[in-house]
This record gives structure tokens, C-alpha cells and sequence, in this order.
């Protein structure tokens, strides 16, 4: 695994959960327990944590992109237009984690240190931070998705001729043929 396929699974992360905790902070209306707040509070937070390995992952990716073998050249005019789109909203992306991440833990450790304290600021502060967020992390996702990733596959020579035994090796299908024919 290289740089490249780490950011392709680092970067579905803060997405689906700023998308989560939106969907907890929005159930909360409905299910008004401090408890439940709190759940989605704590998913919130995650989102917020899980915003920085995808962007430094990026950073990686992005220079081992650059300088593959099978790097999008001429065919490809867009992709550089895409990159740096992308990069550009992933900075936004990436303040956003951490501003969910922050807000996460202060309104946790406010619900914590005030018992007596109404929920309705602390869900209504969160709901409006995680959908601002969820728009934020919805550009990024977009533009990422735009960019074409060659380096992912394997080189078109190689694919064109190679031949993939079936999971066992031949052996297993003599075997298996033996098998079959005994049975009958």
C-alpha cells in the first residue's frame, strides 16, 4: 500500500462522520437525552479527529502522485485543475475537523461540569456546526472524487497479458475435477 491508496481510505473518513454525527445531533430533537447528545457529541468530536490523517495523508499522496510512472499525463488535462481545487477545499475541510473537534469537547465537558445546564444550546451550537461542516466536507469529497487515479491500477502492459490463476492454483482444480468425477 502506498501513499496514495492511504488517502483513498483515510479520506471517507471525516465525511461519513460529520454525515453520522449531523444524523445523531438531528435524531437528538427527537430522543431528548442528555445521554443521546452526548453520543453525538462524541461522534462529532471523532470527526473531528479523523479530519487530520486524511489531510496529511493528502499532502503524501499528492507527491507520490506526482511523481509515479503511471501519473496522468496529457490525457488527463483536468486532473491538475482537480488536485488543486481539491487541495483547496480539503483546507477548509481540515479547519472545519478541527473546529467540530474542539467544539465536541468543549460542549462534552461543559454537559459534563454542568448537570443542571439546558440541552437546547449545546444541540442547537452542534447541529448548526455539523451542517455547516457536512457542506464543507461534501465540497471536499466532490472534488476528490474528480481526480483520476492511474497510479491505483496496474500498468496497462503488465494487465494485458498477465493471466490470474484461480484462487488455489491450478493443482486445486485438477483436484477438484478428480472430485467431481468420483462423486458421480
Amino acid at each position: 500500500m502506498n501513499a496514495v491508496h492511504l488517502h483513498l481510505i483515510l479520506n471517507h473518513l471525516p465525511i461519513v462522520a460529520i454525515l453520522l454525527a449531523t444524523v445523531l445531533l438531528l435524531a437528538s430533537l427527537l430522543v431528548r437525552t442528555r445521554g443521546f447528545l452526548q453520543a453525538a457529541l462524541a461522534v462529532l468530536v471523532f470527526a473531528g479527529v479523523s479530519g487530520a490523517p486524511a489531510y496529511f495523508s493528502g499532502e503524501e499522496a499528492e507527491e507520490s502522485a506526482e511523481h509515479s510512472e503511471s501519473a496522468p499525463q496529457q490525457s488527463e488535462p483536468d486532473n491538475e485543475v482537480w488536485l488543486e481545487a481539491h487541495e483547496q477545499a480539503a483546507k477548509f475541510g481540515l479547519g472545519a475537523s478541527i473546529v467540530c473537534g474542539l467544539a465536541g469537547v468543549g460542549l462534552l465537558f461543559w454537559l459534563a461540569r454542568r448537570p443542571d445546564a439546558g440541552l437546547g444550546a449545546a444541540r442547537g451550537a452542534a447541529l448548526a456546526l455539523a451542517l455547516f461542516s457536512s457542506v464543507i466536507l461534501a465540497r471536499v469529497g466532490q472534488t476528490g472524487g474528480r481526480i483520476a487515479h492511474p497510479e491505483t491500477r496496474p500498468l496497462e502492459g503488465a494487465a494485458a497479458g498477465a493471466e490470474f490463476p484461480a484462487p488455489g492454483g491450478k493443482e486445486n482444480e485438477e483436484e477438484d475435477e478428480g472430485a467431481e468425477q468420483g462423486e458421480h
